[in-house]
């Protein structure tokens, strides 16, 4: 008899904590959605799951989840005085507040604002080079009309190259200047390098045929030939860009691994 009495006891105060959790948890899941939405967006395409715009959306959730409802569950107490119960909601409800911003602060300062193609094949970049550099990211609109925009970054003359040290040396790599910037239909570009092409579609014929065939899966009738192709490495994926032979973005297959070595 007292064991089911406490039993019951237990039951209810666990079923007062879930309904006082109810509307932390709807703001939980208000902003998840929140937060999904502006990853997929300031992480388009193959950005989402290449860049980490899925990881830093599954960190803030997981975040507010124990600052949010978790806290609720736990810090309520049926019975407690109303001033003390008033005083929990909003500490709890500023800790979650808090947790919230700090983590779409992250995912916007982190988002790619831009693809640059280097020596090293295409890498994004987030906005902090550019403020460093006082380049304005609008302006690489002209190069590319894609989002983010795609652009190529020359190698420096032997002339550049104290001035372009200098420069890295306070943050602000060739890819935040302006004048190392030139579209993806620059002569030198490694879409117009035709030995750098035909090793690529070799690989495809080769040890990168599943890759080929996902790309085939929505483009079927084609051949390797018939496309270009640049390689991005992105900080948690690696991708494979395809491009037309006018260097047109044309789409993109997710690597099962590391980058080749051509």
């Amino acid at each position: 008899m007292r064991s089911s009495m406490i039993v019951s006891r237990w039951k209810s105060i666990v079923l007062a904590k879930i309904r006082a959790s109810r509307f932390s948890f709807a703001l939980w899941l208000f902003f998840l959605l929140l937060v999904g939405a502006v990853s997929f967006y300031d992480y388009p395409g193959f950005h989402f799951w290449a860049d980490g715009g899925w990881r830093g959306w599954l960190m803030v959730c997981a975040v507010d989840a124990v600052m949010g409802p978790l806290l609720f569950f736990v810090v309520f107490w049926p019975g407690k005085a109303r001033h003390l119960m008033v005083f929990d909601v909003v500490v709890l409800m500023t800790i979650q507040f808090s947790a919230m911003i700090w983590g779409l602060h992250n995912v916007l300062k982190e988002h790619p604002v831009a693809d640059c193609y280097t020596i090293n094949g295409f890498q994004s970049l987030t906005s902090e080079p550019y403020r460093l550099s006082g380049l304005h990211v609008q302006r690489l609109a002209t190069l590319s009309n894609l989002r983010p925009p795609m652009v190529y970054v020359r190698l420096p003359t032997r002339q550049e190259l104290p001035d372009l040290i200098a420069h890295i040396n306070r943050g602000v790599p060739a890819a935040a200047q302006w004048k190392y910037l030139e579209p993806l239909s620059a002569p030198d570009c490694i879409l117009n390098q035709e030995r750098y092409q035909r090793a690529v579609q070799g690989w495809l014929k080769g040890f990168g045929l599943d890759v080929w065939h996902q790309w085939q899966t929505h483009h079927s009738g084609t051949q390797p030939g018939q496309w270009r192709y640049g390689f991005f490495a992105g900080r948690y994926r690696s991708v494979l860009l395809v491009f037309t032979r006018s260097d047109k973005f044309a789409g993109y297959v997710m690597l099962p691994g590391e980058l080749p070595h051509l």
